[in-house]
């Protein structure tokens, strides 16, 4: 069974639908298990749906060029660790 540290690792692959099924699996058969996951899942779901509705960053906030390369750079790091 994953551990909590592996689900948040997965959290963002699986809501983007790009985990394989035993993947999709695993991270399903956690989330029963474990109440902090499922509440940590259901956040992350929140912020995805509400991200879109937030309002144009003003003109002195990071291009989203910029944006997209931390988000990486963090995705590169959890999994290293």
């Amino acid at each position: 069974m994953l551990t909590c540290k592996e689900f948040t690792q997965q959290v963002t692959e699986y809501l983007d639908d790009a985990l394989p099924t035993s993947g999709k699996m695993g991270l399903w058969m956690h989330s029963m298990m474990c109440g902090h996951c499922r509440k940590y899942l259901r956040q992350i779901k929140l912020v995805t749906q509400l991200g879109p509705e937030l309002p144009d960053p003003p003109e002195n906030q990071p291009s989203p060029e910029l944006k997209a390369n931390l988000v990486a750079a963090y995705r590169d790091r959890q999994r290293d660790s």
